[in-house]
């Protein structure tokens, strides 16, 4: 039995936890969590029991531990865009994007006045930003979503058209920028959470209001 968490809206400062997917599907709550702060965006995180989310009006990263109720936050940047119409990607209501693989929290976001996408690797279990890069060569207003795999940040073109692309990457080991040209499907043309989960090796997309999976399977075409 795999358990389920939901946040519902933009905003809000409630998570919703289900036994199962069915349940989940069913809207079969089996307790409903209340954050101490409000939570901004929809681009969250649920991992090893704890929620990470943008705290609403700051630039700061919490963390909630579902069964201890103990609350950390850090600061991203103090110049780090969190407000107003300031938004991270194109067509999105996102100031930040958190990701997590197999080494690391990632946080994608971007400066007040700057036009190029920025990403901060921290310790997912204390906060601590190790290293951020700033990604010069990336317009983050040209960009639709994006999730790390393997230390490796693919960007999604669009969440709107039907037929989007995984035009760049960046390898954040390598400090290398990558063209994949990974075709990519938005099926119900409105994908405005995409993440990858190391633990099943899947990324899991809410694409408007339906829940979808696909294995992370990665193969690069030539154009």
């Amino acid at each position: 039995m795999m358990k389920r968490w939901m946040t519902k809206h933009f905003q809000g400062d409630t998570v919703e936890e289900y036994l199962d997917e069915g349940d989940m599907r069913r809207q079969r709550i089996f307790v409903t969590h209340h954050l101490p702060y409000l939570y901004d965006g929809t681009n969250l995180i649920f991992f090893n029991g704890s929620l990470y989310f943008h705290r609403a009006g700051t630039p700061k990263i919490g963390k909630y531990d579902l069964r201890s109720k103990v609350y950390n936050e850090v600061i991203i940047h103090k110049h780090a865009a969190h407000k107003g119409n300031n938004y991270l990607f194109n067509l999105s209501m996102n100031y930040f994007d958190l990701a997590v693989d197999e080494n690391a929290l990632w946080v994608l976001f971007h400066y007040e006045n700057e036009p190029f996408l920025s990403v901060a690797k921290l310790d997912i279990s204390n906060l601590t930003i190790y290293e951020t890069w700033n990604l010069t060569l990336i317009n983050h207003a040209e960009v639709a979503n994006g999730f790390v795999v393997c230390g490796v940040l693919y960007l999604v073109k669009s969440s709107y058209d039907l037929k989007s692309e995984i035009a760049i990457a960046y390898d954040l080991y390598r400090d290398k920028y990558r063209k994949p040209n990974i075709h990519w499907i938005n099926l119900y043309q409105n994908a405005n959470m995409i993440s990858y989960n190391p633990y099943d090796k899947r990324i899991y997309v809410y694409d408007h209001g339906y829940l979808l999976t696909l294995p992370a399977r990665i193969t690069w075409t030539a154009k």
